[in-house]
Order: structure tokens, then C-alpha cells, then sequence
């Protein structure tokens, strides 16, 4: 049982070779010299084109030989940044914080009651009105007084 291909560029494609195909447009007018140097071009550029685009057949898809038609990887590891968050437990729980602090949960950024300065057990507890899993057992609070953070940290229960 034979295949019958239309064109040789069908035949190729079912070999899985790759087939580029050349597009020239028609000349804008019937200037024989302008159309055969517009012509010259169109192919200059398909060629370039062409050539640009890596092969990807079966052979080499797979090629690991860290051959030099490939651009050398960067191995420079990006800059960390270090971290600069001072979040501790604060000493004095009796402490009171204004509205300059921010509440952080949840990749949210909570502004604090205006007018109002609270302990963290008052943050707390206007916290657990909106998140009801800051009880009072399962809730520690840590405070970075450098950047005006408070920080709600949830714990979980102990087993047994």
C-alpha cells in the first residue's frame, strides 16, 4: 500500500523534515527591473529568515550535547534580597498602637481603626469579628516596629 504525495514538500512533511515555504508577493506595478530587484529582496529575506530558525526534527529536538548553535545559559544566580523584617513578639503585651500600624494577613494589608489606639488583644479581638479563626488561644501576634507592622500568626493545635 503506497502513499501518493501531491508535491515533494507534502512528501517531506510526512518524513517529519521541516519545509519552509517562500511567499513572494506579486510586483506593485509592471517595472520589470523594479519587480525582479523587489523579488531579489523577498528572497534575501526568507532566506535570512530561514536560516534564523532553529531545525527541530527528531534528530536534534532532543540534542543534550551542549553543542555552540545554542546561546550560552546565564549561570549568574539573581540577587537575594535579604530579609529585612524584624517581626518579634513584643514584650510589653499592655502596649498600645495607633493608626500609623498596618495589619498584615493574607497578603492583605489592613488599616487600623482611625482615631482608636488598641493593645493587641483589642486587635485581636476586632480582627476575630471579620476572621473568626483568631481566637484567643490560637492567635500570636508579632509586631515589627521598624515598618509599622502588625502581624497576626496563627497556630494550630496541639494533638493529645
Amino acid at each position: 500500500m503506497s502513499m501518493q504525495f501531491e508535491s515533494e514538500q507534502d512528501l517531506m512533511q510526512e518524513q517529519g523534515q521541516v519545509v519552509h515555504k517562500i511567499v513572494i508577493p506579486a510586483p506593485a506595478d509592471d517595472n520589470k527591473e523594479d519587480a525582479d530587484l523587489e523579488r531579489e529582496v523577498w528572497q534575501a529575506e526568507a532566506q535570512e529568515s530561514a536560516t534564523e530558525e532553529e531545525d527541530l526534527t527528531a534528530e536534534n529536538f532532543f540534542d543534550f550535547s551542549g553543542g555552540t548553535s545554542r546561546a550560552p545559559k546565564n549561570k549568574t544566580k539573581p540577587a537575594v534580597k535579604a530579609n529585612t523584617s524584624k517581626a518579634v513578639k513584643p514584650k510589653d503585651p499592655e502596649k498600645k498602637y495607633g493608626s500609623d500600624f498596618v495589619i498584615c494577613y493574607a497578603r492583605e494589608r489592613i488599616e487600623m481603626p482611625a482615631g482608636e489606639d488598641l493593645t493587641l488583644e483589642q486587635v485581636r479581638q476586632w480582627l476575630e469579628t471579620d476572621f473568626p479563626e483568631f481566637g484567643k488561644e490560637r492567635t500570636e501576634m508579632l509586631v515589627d516596629e521598624d515598618q509599622k507592622f502588625i502581624v497576626p500568626i496563627l497556630k494550630s493545635p496541639k494533638k493529645g
